[in-house]
């Protein structure tokens, strides 16, 4: 059977399949700025010193004066969809494509009228492109009468665009605008948090006086490695700089910001504007008009990152040379990853099993740990791990007064307070939030493992006393989250019985934990043979 289809219907097809959502935005195109003089202005700016004692009358002038010189330097360009079929354009043609941007730089340089008219041979470059997409959809169009197939892979093969934020279910009915959106996604994000409460736990110092961190002052080749290793990928916080201008401009920059760095943490204070994060809805699946099918990315402001990773070094380095990172916690630490926290156990409960003793395992689970970390209780956690003076101070600034925005179609919603949370996808926060719950494993006697904060608590079950053992460390942990305001998902807490054993009945808190006979581990199944079938089964079908 032949195809008689014409070049008009092909490509009609094509763009049915390929729909892209009409969304008012742009943004600074990077790449296409006048680097160059934007660096040399940069660098002759002379008045940007630290003249004033307080950083949040600094910071405005000197995020002022870099925007100024972005706008200055560089044209505008409105961000546009990539366009949904790609087709092979000859060597003359790309020629000719070399030739026109030439000729659009050296107008953009004179803008006289004979630049523009030189300019004015982008009609013959369009022609040429027009001849080539048309040889290419004759090609392909012969190849579909014996092929019927390649019509389906073409379509297949279009970019998808993922579509925005639906209008959501509210009580009067469902959102009418990006706004409404934006404030109802707002509101539930805020749910999440926890109320601002001051408690007061009972904390013995862990080092002496003479081993406290009590300040920190950053030199500038500190400051420049971190704006030289900026990853130019990711995307910018609500400043609006992306990391591309940052790194192009480290060294005008660098001498400036480390000023400002000195500043703020000598006077312990921390610019509202750095304590603002952007969040974007990404869709997880379901109902698209259901609030709680939507999660938040949070972007937050690029040069507050490079002072984070400033305090985050000084507080690694602190901690592991005083050695007080727990050695059960294998999250977010150098050397410590997913996979050594899988090596560990497996390998701790094959020998077990070959040697006759087999394994009940919790598997527990944190609710929204870092989004309900009390403030008060980690400024407190901060002192017993030896941070004090200024540095205390700037943290618990860096904390306070935080909010958040939710970003849809370019629309922000009002700001939120955030009156509990640790932001996972800062700089600082993982650190702050290991320090958090690092006195897990003293309170068990069991073998513990933690990632972050998903922890596994297991034992060797050889006589009933095992199994009360493993009970009171499940009680232990428990009484920790009542204190420590951090209450565990029971839904996701399990048990898991490796090798052949009469199963248990354990608790926490009120909560009876159920039997599993596999459960995903950091992503990998394991079952209670230990054997590897259903992970290669789960690898297979996924690929």
């Amino acid at each position: 059977m032949k195809l008689h289809w014409d070049q008009g219907t092909i490509w009609y097809l094509f763009r049915l399949c390929v729909q892209r959502r009409n969304v008012e935005r742009g943004t600074q195109n990077d790449k296409k700025g006048k680097f160059r003089k934007t660096i040399k202005c940069l660098h002759n700016i002379t008045d940007w010193s630290a003249e004033s004692s307080d950083v949040h009358q600094h910071w405005p002038r000197l995020i002022g004066g870099l925007r100024n010189e972005i706008e200055l330097h560089s044209y505008y360009v409105p961000k546009q969809p990539r366009k949904g079929f790609q087709f092979q354009v000859r060597s003359r043609t790309r020629k000719w494509i070399a030739v026109r941007n030439a000729a659009w730089g050296d107008h953009q340089q004179h803008v006289t009228s004979e630049s523009w008219e030189k300019y004015r041979l982008r009609n013959k470059v369009t022609k040429l492109v027009k001849e080539d997409k048309q040889k290419h959809q004759t090609q392909i169009i012969r190849k579909m009468k014996q092929n019927p197939k390649l019509l389906y892979q073409i379509v297949n093969n279009q970019p998808k665009v993922k579509p925005g934020v639906s209008p959501l279910q509210i009580s009067e009915g469902t959102t009418a605008t990006a706004s409404a959106a934006a404030e109802e996604l707002a509101n539930f994000y805020s749910t999440v948090f926890c109320p601002k409460e001051c408690v007061t736990l009972k904390l013995h110092p862990l080092l002496s006086s003479t081993d406290t961190l009590q300040d920190m002052t950053v030199n500038a080749g500190s400051v420049l490695l971190i704006l030289l290793c900026l990853n130019t990928k990711k995307s910018p916080g609500a400043d609006e700089i992306t990391l591309l201008i940052l790194k192009q401009c480290a060294r005008s920059l660098y001498t400036s910001l480390t000023d400002l760095v000195n500043l703020s943490l000598n006077c312990s204070m921390v610019p509202m504007d750095w304590k603002c994060g952007t969040i974007t809805p990404i869709f997880k699946g379901g109902d698209r008009s259901d609030v709680s099918n939507y999660r938040p990315v949070t972007l937050l402001p690029v040069i507050s990152k490079v002072l984070e990773r400033l305090v985050t070094n000084k507080l690694t380095k602190h901690l592991e040379g005083n050695i007080i990172p727990s050695i059960a916690q294998r999250g977010f630490r150098k050397s410590h990853s997913c996979l050594s926290n899988l090596l560990l156990t497996l390998d701790d409960w094959t020998l077990a099993i070959d040697n006759g003793n087999p394994i009940h395992a919790c598997y527990l689970d944190m609710s929204k740990a870092f989004d309900r970390a009390n403030h008060s209780i980690l400024l407190q956690k901060l002192k017993q791990h030896g941070i004090t003076s200024k540095l205390l101070a700037w943290l618990e600034n860096y904390l306070m007064d935080r909010v958040i925005q939710v970003r849809i179609d370019g629309t922000l919603s009002k700001p939120v307070a955030v009156t509990s949370v640790v932001f996972q996808v800062s700089v600082l926060g993982p650190t702050l939030f290991l320090i958090y719950v690092n006195d897990i494993p003293n309170l068990v006697r069991c073998k513990i493992i933690l990632f972050a904060e998903d922890i596994k608590l297991w034992a060797s079950i050889r006589t009933s006393e095992d199994r009360v053992l493993l009970q009171e460390d499940l009680n232990a942990l428990y009484e920790w989250s009542l204190r420590n305001k951090l209450p565990f998902n029971f839904q996701k807490c399990k048990m898991l019985n490796v090798g052949k054993c009469v199963e248990f009945t354990y608790t926490l808190g009120p909560h009876r934990l159920a039997w599993n006979t596999d459960e995903k581990d950091l992503g990998v199944w394991i079952s209670s043979s230990l054997k590897t079938s259903l992970q290669c089964t789960a690898v297979y079908k996924r690929n």
